[in-house]
């Protein structure tokens, strides 16, 4: 979602962020890539967004949006521009598997 939803929730990236700190994922598996290509395909293709303005709208919701649904010491851990780069770095292993 982080890669392709229309308006941004900087949810999608602290899951990311989350996901990749715990060992649950790992932005440089291929299968991982695979099937995030295979998700954005359908029911119809979607186009990666990331872009400075929409990492300044992510960063934008931080106070706002994630704060207040995360425990104090899970936001104090939390770092944007790790989990920016984990999302980053999906959205390079997906585009090869993306059919333009």
């Amino acid at each position: 979602a982080a890669l392709t939803r229309k308006r941004v929730a900087i949810r999608d990236i602290y899951d990311v962020w989350h996901a990749v700190e715990k060992g649950i994922v790992n932005p440089e598996d291929g299968k991982l890539a695979k099937l995030a290509a295979h998700k954005m395909t359908v029911p119809e293709p979607l186009k990666i967004l990331l872009d400075a303005q929409r990492k300044n709208e992510f960063k934008a919701q931080i106070e706002a949006q994630l704060k207040p649904v995360l425990r104090d010491v899970d936001f104090r851990k939390f770092n944007f521009e790790e989990g920016w780069a984990h999302v980053s770095k999906l959205a390079e292993n997906v585009k090869p598997y993306l059919v333009e």
